[in-house]
């Protein structure tokens, strides 16, 4: 991921589920890919916990996204079944175009929505997003789902309004930097 707008190599995605304990799935070319921790960091400064695979399971939580354009990674906001299209997404480096004031406002296309029977089911929680060309610049923001309430939250500093499920995916999909999600015990019973 040496540039904006490059997708993750294998070695990157397997260091990432190392470096936060949990299994990252990569959704590709039809089919879930797992990426998994091989080994545990020590806090006492001992050496690291070689994992086995058996070792790797899902309670810790894990991480879902999905490589739609080769480029870039859409959120999922759940792994249920559904019948939406799967769609061709635009790079990040394609952003400034998109802020062209002149361009007509355009509905996002629906979310990627995966069959539950693939895995476990997680629903998205939050998003962090960073706004700005580069790591060493820029602002980050979060939209994070109440789930009391059953609504979206666009926490920006000290200003919270609320968001509606549209602003989050087109967002996410265009700046989103950290995906958070919530295992759903019940399948059928989605946040």
């Amino acid at each position: 991921m040496s540039e904006d707008g490059e997708w993750g190599t294998q070695v990157e995605l397997a260091a990432a589920a190392c470096w936060l304990g949990v299994n990252i799935y990569t959704y590709l070319e039809g089919k879930w890919l797992k990426y998994r921790p091989l080994f545990l960091w020590s806090t006492d400064g001992t050496p690291p916990i070689t994992l086995h695979r058996d070792d790797c399971t899902d309670d810790n939580g894990a991480i879902f996204i999905c490589n739609a354009s080769g480029c870039h990674f859409q959120p999922a906001i759940s792994v249920e079944p559904h019948a939406y299209p799967r769609r061709s997404l635009r790079p990040r480096k394609d952003r400034e175009a998109q802020k062209d004031p002149s361009s007509p406002a355009r509905e996002p296309d629906p979310p990627y929505v995966f069959n539950a029977s693939d895995g476990p089911v997680y629903s998205l929680a939050a998003v962090i997003c960073h706004h700005g060309d580069s790591l060493l610049s820029g602002h980050y923001s979060t939209f994070s789902l109440d789930a009391t309430r059953r609504e979206w939250l666009d926490c920006n500093d000290s200003l919270i309004t609320k968001a509606s499920e549209v602003e989050v995916i087109d967002n996410s999909s265009s700046v989103g930097y950290i995906f958070i999600y919530n295992r759903v015990e019940d399948p059928h019973k989605r946040i």
